[in-house]
């Protein structure tokens, strides 16, 4: 990959390092001039196009997220079978890096760090983003101390893929969510819990659950508490202490309400202040007390009960002491077997397609098959107004009972204005039209005595011209003032070989040739035009009238040619003559895949040969013998 272009903007430069996911690389925007991180998603990945939909779909969405605390995406490409996101390129360390080199933080610093890392958070949800991925990996510290969370988008399109699909819990395991873990529905909660995990980390040098494999790990999510942080550090404080645990609690609606409540705890507690009320454990709760149960009996004042309320003679045997609180360990026991089975075993439906539909006759289909949906983003689409253009689970996926589907509805296509690009160098121009939603569609160029080279002379649609965002603007590009003319040479009795080398280096173009019996050697060139001694200037056509020495005749046959279905839908298609005048291109132009060409040929002597190119790659030779 080192010194490779990517979409023929990016250099990739060094290595940094890589994951499961991908391999990052430091490189270089060439038109920006700037230095960027491009993560290029592993081969393994590459090949699963269910994980390449949503790798896609979900980097384009983070793609829109602008905050100090999160690395921006500055583009998503695809080069052949190399999928890429380039993004802000941060000079620092990993917070795991961090943990690992320095041994737990202080309180003080790690709250400073979780405060930040909630803040991009908060952002991220208010924008209908979920991370579902945070961990100390995925969270720089610059070298000026800057906290910034990475990855956003990218792990919703690994763990649907590696983890919902499949059953198999992989990934980033130390960090889940309980209900990741168990492969259902995640949302802000989850990142909740897993900032509590890495807040855990950084406090006390360790995760809370560790196991022997995944599955263990998984299990401990749903299953254990976690320590308390005061056993591990003393010296953190119990509000902080408090803070996890609130933050870890298994059921999602115990954990904070949101990410701001959890970050305003934090900053209280930076402050020196007790955290809010709703945050303390629940094993600080206050003492119940019971109230009497009927049938016992009063007691006398030495304790005992009264005489009339004693047990008969004979009361309970030793063997009904041991064996009833048994029996009702096991009866509870047997309860909470099944509301655990119960709670893992929901039925599962298949996802309806609802993409193309509006969002009141989508939400019907989604109720008659026992789901909910929640809309995340409206944005603009060339669908109508109201109409669903997105979906996540997509159609077909089986999924559980009660699932949330999250939508996107299209608020109808964007309009934008046409920029002025007129006078702009052709670089600045494309940056402008990008900057406003539009490229550039048709490149004219023609001579200006006003205007300077690779600067555009006129445009359509002008501006402000407003028009569909993606549209493109057609563009006449000058070459700079026009150049001088001079006499065209006497070429005649030249080879035809020569004659073109002469033309090229004068700057003229070759216009073709036609061919007429004569003495002379065949090849040689008879008259040309513009003839000997006419003005001429760089660009224009000179054709060529060569002989074809003693052969009365051209040899003609037309050239039945299809356009293979196997490539790109446009193919530049070039054919070349060799014959016994030479070697030259007769036809090239771009087609569709699978368009039917029916090319003239003419040619001269006894032998020959066909070539066909397509997007420069030879994909057909014929030989050619007279009278065949």
């Amino acid at each position: 990959m080192i010194g490779r272009v990517l979409g023929r903007r990016y250099e990739v430069l060094e290595r940094l390092g890589g994951g499961g996911m991908a391999l990052v690389y430091r490189g270089r925007d060439r038109l920006l001039n700037r230095t960027v991180a491009i993560k290029v998603m592993r081969p393994q990945l590459s090949g699963d196009d269910e994980f390449i939909r949503r790798f896609k779909r979900e980097a384009e969405s983070a793609a829109g997220l602008s905050h100090p605390n999160i690395v921006g995406i500055y583009d998503v490409g695809q080069e052949e079978d190399i999928y890429y996101i380039v993004q802000e390129y941060v000079e620092g360390r990993t917070l795991k890096d961090k943990i690992a080199e320095e041994g737990p933080l202080s309180a003080e610093e790690a709250v400073v760090l979780a405060i930040d890392i909630g803040d991009a958070l908060a952002y991220a949800h208010r924008h209908k983003i979920v991370h579902r991925d945070i961990k100390p990996q995925n969270i720089l510290i610059s070298k000026e101390g800057r906290v910034k969370v990475t990855d956003f988008g990218v792990a919703r399109a690994a763990t649907t893929v590696t983890l919902t699909n499949t059953g198999n819990v992989v990934g980033s395991v130390h960090y889940f969510s309980p209900e990741q873990a168990r492969g259902g529905y995640s949302d802000e909660k989850s990142d909740i819990y897993s900032l509590g995990v890495v807040l855990f980390e950084m406090v006390t040098g360790q995760v809370p659950f560790e196991g022997e494999t995944a599955i263990t790990v998984a299990l401990k999510h749903v299953q254990e508490q976690p320590r308390s942080v005061l056993e591990l550090n003393p010296d953190a404080s119990p509000e902080l202490d408090h803070i996890v645990q609130r933050a870890m609690r298994k059921v999602p609606a115990e954990r904070y309400p949101s990410v701001e409540h959890m970050v305003a705890d934090l900053e209280r507690v930076s402050r020196g202040e007790p955290a809010s009320a709703d945050g303390a454990d629940l094993r600080d709760s206050p003492t119940m007390v019971m109230k009497p149960v009927r049938g016992v009996p009063p007691k006398s004042g030495n304790g005992r009960p009264t005489g009339h309320g004693r047990r008969p003679k004979g009361g309970m045997s030793p063997a009904a002491k041991v064996l009833i609180p048994v029996g009702v360990a096991l009866f509870l026991f047997a309860i909470g077997l099944k509301v655990l089975i119960d709670w893992f075993n929901v039925p599962t439906v298949i996802v309806p397609n609802v993409v193309g539909k509006r969002v009141q006759e989508a939400e019907q289909v989604l109720r008659d098959s026992r789901l909910t949906y929640t809309t995340i983003d409206s944005i603009h689409a060339p669908e109508q107004a109201g109409t669903i253009i997105w979906q996540d689970p997509p159609a077909n996926d089986q999924v559980r009972a009660g699932r949330t589907i999250e939508l996107k509805v299209s608020l109808g296509p964007e309009m934008v204005t046409v920029p002025d690009v007129v006078g702009q160098h052709i670089r600045d121009a494309e940056i402008k039209l990008g900057d406003a939603k539009l490229s550039i569609g048709a490149r004219d160029t023609k001579y200006d005595n006003t205007i300077q080279k690779d600067y555009v002379i006129s445009q359509n649609p002008r501006a402000p011209t407003v028009v569909r965002a993606g549209e493109k603007v057609d563009l006449v590009i000058s070459l700079g003032p026009s150049p001088t003319s001079f006499a065209m040479p006497n070429l005649m009795g030249e080879t035809l070989a020569n004659a073109r080398q002469r033309i090229t280096g004068l700057g003229l173009l070759y216009g073709g040739r036609d061919t007429q019996v004569s003495a002379q050697p065949i090849g040689t060139v008879l008259s040309h035009n513009p003839p000997p001694g006419r003005d001429v200037k760089p660009g224009d056509l000179v054709t060529f009238v060569v002989s074809r020495g003693g052969f009365t005749t051209e040899n003609t046959f037309t050239h039945n040619f299809t356009v293979p279905t196997d490539g790109p839908a446009q193919q530049e298609i070039r054919i070349e003559l060799t014959d016994a005048i030479g070697t030259e291109t007769i036809y090239q132009k771009t087609h569709a895949a699978g368009e039917a060409l029916y090319i003239p040929v003419r040619w001269v002597g006894r032998t020959g040969v066909l070539r066909t190119y397509a997007n420069g790659v030879l994909i057909g030779e014929l030989p050619l013998k007279a009278g065949s």
